[in-house]
C-alpha cells in the first residue's frame, strides 16, 4: 500500500526565503455550505487498521533499540535527518523518529511514551486538531511532532498557553532535544529585540501566540521598509497547544504594533470626558452593550453632550470626537471594572486576559480607552498610539503552511474549526480509564450563599485531608472568597493575575493533603496538578466550580484538573442567580423565589437546566458572531491587498 507522504515547507528554492501563506480561498457566506466544502477537502483521518500498523511499527523500532547506548540513538537521529531529506515524511520514517524520541525521554526523563501520545503526535503532523483529555500527556505529544518536523529540516514553532510554560517545556526538552541533533529556543516578553533572530533560528522555538504573532508584524514592517533582516524564518509550521484557546477563544482579540504619539495635552482632555461622562444619567442619555462593552449615546445625550461641552472649545466642538470619546469614557466608568477586567499594579493599569485569568504584561487598549481608565485610577498615563500596522490570531494562523495542534477541550468547537481554518479534529482515546466523578450542580441565590456552600465544603474536605481547587469568574471574586476562607480558619492559597509569579509554587502544592487552593482561569490551561502521597486514596483532587462561562467547552478545562491519568477525583458546579440567566429572564423571578424556599441547600437538578440552556444560547451566538467576524475580516484583507496593503 501506497504511505502517505507529508510535504516538508522549509525556506528555499521550492518556498523562498521566507515561507507564508499568501492566497486564501474566498469563503462561503452560508455557514452550512463552508462547513461542508471543509469537510470535503479536508485531510482523511487515518482508519483504525492504518494507525494499529503505525503503532505496530514505532513498537518494532523500540524493541530493536533496546539495549543500545544514547551515543547510538544520537547517531541514528544524524542518520535519519538525511534520510527525511531524501524520501520525505514517510510513515515508517516518522516510525523510526518516533522510536529514537521515546528512547531519548527514556534516558533523559524515565519516560516511556504510551500509544496515545505516539498516536496524537503523528496526527498533528499533517495538519491535524487532536483532542487529548487533560493529564494524558499533551506537552510530550506535541514534542514528539515538533522533534520529527524539526528533524525533517521544518523550522517549528510551538505555542503554548503562557509564559511560564513556554520557559518550562523548552527548558525540559532541551536535553532531548540536543540528543536528537536540535536546537532549541525560548521567546518570552523579557527576550531582547536582539536575541530574537538568533532564538527563531534555532530547529524548535517554544513561544506565546501573542510574541510571535508581534514578531512576524515587525518582520512585515521591516520588508516594506526595505529591510533584509528579520526575526522568523518565515510560517513553516505551527503546533499550537491549548488549540482552541488561540484558535477560538482569543482568535479575534487585535494585535496592535503601534508607535509612540506626543500629546501634552491629553491628561486635562481625559479628565474632562470623565468629568462631562459623570453628568449623563444610563437610559436617559446612553445606552450600555454589557456583551462588547461599549456605550452610545442616545439622541437626548447627544444634545446634551454638546450643551454641556459648549464652552470647552478645541476637540470637544467636533461632534464626532465628542461623541466617540464620550461612549469611552461611559464604557470606562460602567463596563470595565477593577478586578475583573484589569489590575492596578504599581500605578500601571494592567489589563486581565478573559481567557487565562492572567495579566497581559504590555497590552493596551486602543482608541483612548486605556488612558481614560488609567486616568480614572490615578495613575500615569501611558502615551497615546499610533497604530502601525495590526492583525489578529485568525488571521496570522491562517498563513502557516502547515498549522496543527491539541487541547483537551476541542469537540464542542469542532465546525467552526473546520469551517474556518480547515483543521478536522480527531479525538485521541484515554490510555486510562476516566475515573472522575461529576456530582450534581446547584444553584443559589446570592453569592454568599454561595460562598457559605463553598467554605462547608473546604471544611468538610479538609478533615478528610482531600486537596480542594475552586475556580471563580475572576481576581475579585478571588479575593472575596479567600476572605470567606479566612474568616473560616481555612488555610488556603490564592491563584490570580496579582500572583502569577508563583504560579509555580502554589500549582505545585495544589495537589498535597489537605490544600485549599482559589484560582481564576489560571487554572483552567496548563496546569498539571500532581497528587501528594496517598492522596488518591482519599478520593483525589475535588474541584467546585462557580464559574458562568459561554460554553460548556470552557468548564471542561476546569473539570479536567483532577482525575488525570485513571486518577480519582470529583467536580461541583455551583451556580448564582443572575449569572447565566439573562435569556431566560422571565422565568429568573420565579427561579429566585423558590431557590430562596431551599435556602442555602441549592436546587434539584432540573433548575439546572436552565442556566445549561442560556449557556447554550449563549454559545450559538458566538458561534454566529465569530463566523460573521471572519466573513468580514476575509473581505477587509482582499481590500487592503488590492490597496497594496497588508492585514
Amino acid at each position: 500500500m501506497k504511505q502517505n507522504v507529508v510535504p516538508i515547507p522549509r525556506p528555499g528554492v521550492r518556498f523562498g526565503p521566507y515561507p507564508e501563506q499568501t492566497q486564501t480561498r474566498r469563503p462561503w457566506t452560508w455557514y452550512a455550505a463552508e462547513l461542508l466544502r471543509a469537510r470535503l477537502l479536508a485531510v482523511r483521518a487515518p482508519s483504525a487498521r492504518e494507525r494499529a500498523r503505525f503503532l505496530h511499527a514505532v513498537h518494532e523500532k523500540r524493541k530493536q533499540l533496546q539495549g543500545c547506548d544514547i551515543e547510538f540513538v544520537s547517531a541514528s537521529a544524524r542518520r535519519l535527518r538525511s534520510r527525511f531529506a531524501v524520501e520525505g515524511m514517510t510513515r515508517h520514517l516518522v516510525a523510526e523518529c518516533f522510536s529514537l524520541i521515546d528512547a531519548c525521554l527514556r534516558f533523559h526523563m524515565n519516560i516511556t511514551l504510551h500509544d496515545s501520545q505516539l498516536l496524537a503526535g503523528w496526527l498533528m503532523l499533517d495538519r491535524r486538531l487532536v483532542e487529548m483529555q487533560t493529564g494524558e500527556g499533551k506537552t510530550l505529544a506535541v514534542a514528539l511532532a515538533a522533534a520529527a518536523g524539526a528533524m525533517a529540516g521544518i523550522p517549528v514553532h510551538v505555542v503554548t498557553a503562557n509564559e511560564y510554560l513556554v520557559a518550562r517545556d523548552a527548558a525540559a526538552l532541551a536535553p532531548v532535544f540536543q540528543t536528537l541533533g536540535l536546537t532549541t529556543g525560548a521567546v518570552t516578553a523579557a527576550t531582547a529585540g536582539s536575541d530574537r533572530a538568533r532564538i527563531y533560528r534555532c530547529d524548535i522555538t517554544y513561544c506565546t501566540a501573542s510574541e510571535l504573532t508581534f514578531d512576524h508584524l515587525r518582520d512585515q514592517l521591516g520588508a516594506a521598509s526595505g529591510q533584509t533582516e528579520r526575526n522568523l524564518r518565515g510560517l513553516c509550521m505551527a503546533i499550537i497547544d491549548e488549540a482552541d484557546s488561540v484558535l477560538i477563544d482569543e482568535a479575534r482579540m487585535p494585535l496592535i504594533l503601534s508607535g509612540r504619539v506626543e500629546n501634552a495635552e491629553q491628561s486635562a482632555f481625559y479628565r474632562q470626558a470623565l468629568f462631562l461622562a459623570a453628568k449623563l444619567k444610563p437610559d436617559e442619555h446612553f445606552k450600555l452593550d454589557h456583551a462588547n462593552r461599549r456605550a452610545t449615546l442616545t439622541a437626548a445625550g447627544q444634545e446634551h453632550a454638546a450643551t454641556l461641552a459648549l464652552h470647552m472649545g478645541g476637540a470637544w466642538r467636533v461632534r464626532r470626537r465628542r461623541e466617540e470619546t464620550l461612549g469611552l469614557a461611559l464604557a470606562a466608568q460602567h463596563l470595565f471594572v477593577k478586578g475583573r477586567n484589569y489590575l492596578v499594579r504599581d500605578d500601571h493599569v494592567v489589563i486581565i486576559d478573559e481567557t487565562t485569568g492572567r495579566a497581559a504584561q504590555g497590552r493596551v487598549w486602543s482608541q483612548g480607552l486605556h488612558q481614560l481608565i488609567e486616568t480614572r485610577e490615578n495613575c500615569p498615563l501611558t502615551q497615546e498610539q499610533q497604530t502601525l500596522t495590526q492583525t489578529t490570531f485568525q488571521r496570522f494562523f491562517a498563513r502557516y503552511l502547515r498549522v496543527s495542534g491539541i487541547s483537551g477541550t476541542l469537540h464542542e468547537a469542532r465546525g467552526q474549526l473546520l469551517a474556518i481554518y480547515g483543521l478536522p479534529i480527531v479525538r485521541i482515546p484515554l490510555h486510562l480509564p476516566n475515573r472522575r466523578t461529576i456530582m450534581p450542580a446547584r444553584v443559589f441565590a446570592t453569592r454568599e450563599m454561595q460562598w457559605r456552600h463553598v467554605v462547608d465544603t473546604a471544611l468538610a474536605l479538609r478533615t478528610q485531608q482531600r486537596p480542594l481547587l475552586i475556580g471563580t469568574d475572576s481576581v475579585a471574586d478571588s479575593e472575596v472568597l479567600s476572605e470567606h476562607l479566612s474568616r473560616a480558619g481555612v488555610p488556603h492559597a490564592v491563584l490570580n493575575a496579582r500572583f502569577d509569579a508563583e504560579e509555580a509554587d502554589i500549582v505545585a502544592k495544589a495537589g498535597q493533603a489537605g490544600a485549599v487552593t482559589v484560582s481564576t482561569n489560571m487554572a483552567g490551561r496548563g496546569t498539571d496538578i500532581r497528587l501528594g502521597d496517598n492522596v488518591a486514596a482519599l478520593g483525589g483532587l475535588h474541584v467546585i466550580v462557580c464559574q458562568t462561562n459561554d460554553s460548556r467547552r470552557i468548564d471542561r478545562q476546569l473539570y479536567g484538573r483532577c482525575a488525570r491519568q485513571g486518577e480519582p477525583g470529583s467536580v461541583e458546579h455551583l451556580y448564582c442567580m443572575g449569572d447565566g440567566f439573562d435569556p431566560l429572564s422571565a422565568v429568573a423571578e420565579r427561579l429566585l423565589r423558590a431557590i430562596r424556599r431551599e435556602d442555602a441547600h441549592g436546587l434539584p437538578y432540573r433548575f439546572v437546566l436552565l442556566a445549561r440552556a442560556a449557556q447554550k444560547m449563549r454559545e450559538r451566538y458566538r458561534r454566529r458572531e465569530q463566523w460573521f467576524y471572519y466573513l468580514r475580516a476575509w473581505h477587509t484583507e482582499r481590500q487592503l491587498a488590492f490597496a497594496g496593503a497588508s492585514d
